[in-house]
């Protein structure tokens, strides 16, 4: 919670940001941290390997994290947690992606992005429900994570460091903020004035951490006497959980719900980190490569060990948010610049609009020329009110 609260703020930065320098790819934008280290600080070296860092997280880790998933929920769903059942879950889930990832089988992708919403309001609801039927029990289990997290025994037992590097590491994974994954899809938008996407992406770390994450807590600690590091663990815990709420047929919703969830976020991590690799090239020969060994972390989470992908995890997040905190820091003044702009025009009754020569102290800003028919729209209506 702590971290998603924090997070926002440099959600909103990173995001901004990307806004800002974003660059035209055609008819569309591209941009992230490797275009504002490049642009704002000019800093190339820390692009490149910032871009290396998220192709690797991104391309291999997280990908290895998502089957490990829905290899977990299906071996908790038919009973059956073998090698061999968890290897034939991984050729099948990495089979299907190579279809997308190497033969553009977009037809997938989009029914993927067509059901993904239906079962995040599939698992808010029943979770809800777990809530509602056990409210008179809610109190205890807030006393219960605060006490856990900040209580004396934790601060007396030099438990309150592990508790704050745990949330630390989680918050950081649940919503990615200060990350640098997230600005990659922001500077594709079409806005009006950067922050407003910055503003669109601090409420995305709120939704994923406060709301999502929250109620998976609640469906654990209302649902289920099992003590935390035991047996179950992962996704296997969260489905224990549920059946003791609403019966065995939780199991197998939780199975259902988390594929498409997982298998959208396997396509989505592929496409980031496949901008970032031509980011650094443009040969097809690499491109190919890349994402053979992608295909390779698909099949690979399957059979690997919950802790072993979550350190990869840890590993590749740490060394993204360390690269990408040096350059919003310093860039921050930037984004508190644009904010302040965005504020001016909302309290003149404006719907904000940018261009660059409003803050002709920035440099090296490629689009936001007025060029962008939104936005010109938008610039009319400011000069006509003016």
């Amino acid at each position: 919670w702590i971290i998603a609260i924090l997070g926002g703020a440099t959600s909103f930065i990173e995001s901004t940001l990307a806004q800002l320098w974003k660059v035209r790819d055609g008819d569309n934008y591209r941009g992230g941290p490797a275009y504002y280290m490049k642009k704002g600080l000019g800093w190339k070296p820390l692009a490149v390997v910032f871009s290396i860092a998220i192709a690797f997280t991104f391309g291999f880790v997280y990908q290895a994290f998502q089957t490990n998933a829905i290899a977990e929920s299906l071996a908790t769903s038919f009973g059956n947690d073998s090698f061999t059942f968890r290897a034939i879950v991984g050729v099948i889930i990495a089979t299907v992606s190579g279809f997308i990832i190497f033969g553009g089988v977009q037809r997938i992708a989009n029914m993927t992005q067509i059901i993904v919403p239906f079962m995040a309001i599939a698992y808010l609801v029943i979770g809800l429900y777990v809530v509602v039927t056990n409210i008179d029990a809610v109190p205890g289990v807030i006393s219960d994570i605060l006490s856990h997290a900040l209580g004396f025994q934790q601060i007396a037992g030099a438990g309150l460091g592990a508790a704050m590097m745990q949330g630390i590491q989680r918050g950081l994974f649940s919503n990615e903020a200060g990350e640098g994954s997230a600005p990659n899809a922001a500077a594709t938008a079409t806005v009006s004035h950067p922050v407003k996407q910055g503003l669109v992406q601090t409420l995305g770390v709120y939704f994923d951490t406060l709301v999502v994450c929250s109620i998976t807590a609640f469906i654990i600690l209302l649902g289920t006497d099992l003590e935390y590091g035991g047996e179950a663990e992962g996704v296997s815990l969260t489905q224990m959980a549920l059946s003791n709420q609403v019966g065995d047929w939780g199991i197998h919703l939780v199975t259902f719900i988390l594929f498409f969830l997982a298998f959208s976020s396997i396509l989505g991590n592929y496409y980031l980190a496949e901008a970032n690799v031509e980011y650094l090239t443009e040969s097809r020969t690499w491109l190919f490569l890349f994402r053979a060994v992608v295909i390779f972390f698909i099949w690979f989470g399957a059979v690997g060990t919950l802790p072993f992908v979550f350190a990869l995890a840890d590993t590749g997040a740490g060394t993204m948010v360390i690269l990408n905190i040096a350059a919003i820091i310093p860039l921050s003044g930037v984004a508190i610049k644009l904010l302040k702009n965005f504020n001016q025009q909302r309290r003149q009754g404006i719907d904000p609009v940018f261009h660059r020569d409003m803050l002709p102290e920035i440099k090296n800003i490629e689009v936001w020329d007025g060029s962008d028919p939104a936005t010109r729209r938008s610039l009319d209506d400011l000069k006509a009110k003016e």
